[in-house]
């Protein structure tokens, strides 16, 4: 980014997707990096829940990313028209993750 010629324009571009504008719009993809927002949706999938089960806590820990498995993503992604429209239960489309997952593996 320092060497661009277009640095202040980069900056502005990265300062905005980090913003709470930006990132208060959950998209059910991931988690928002933005302590604020974060907070936000924990406080709101709280409300549905007792407590938060120490998600903050944990997200607080962490501190190194991930590489995500498009294989693995796409069979959990799969599994969210079921679980929105009630056709699945929570059970039902964690182990076809799980099924999925495994045959994955051992291929």
């Amino acid at each position: 980014m320092s060497t661009g010629n277009q640095r202040e324009l980069a900056e502005s571009f990265v300062n905005m997707l980090l913003s709470r504008t930006v990132q208060d719009s959950y998209l059910y993809d991931g988690f928002p990096v933005n302590g604020g927002s974060l907070d936000a949706m924990v406080e709101q999938a709280a409300e549905n829940a007792e407590d938060d089960m120490g998600f903050r806590a944990l997200c607080d820990r962490l501190d190194a990313p991930i590489l995500s498995d498009q294989v693995v993503k796409e069979a959990v992604e799969r599994q969210l028209r079921g679980l929105s429209d009630g056709s699945l239960t929570s059970e039902q489309a964690a182990a076809n993750v799980m099924e999925k997952t495994r045959i994955y593996l051992a291929e």
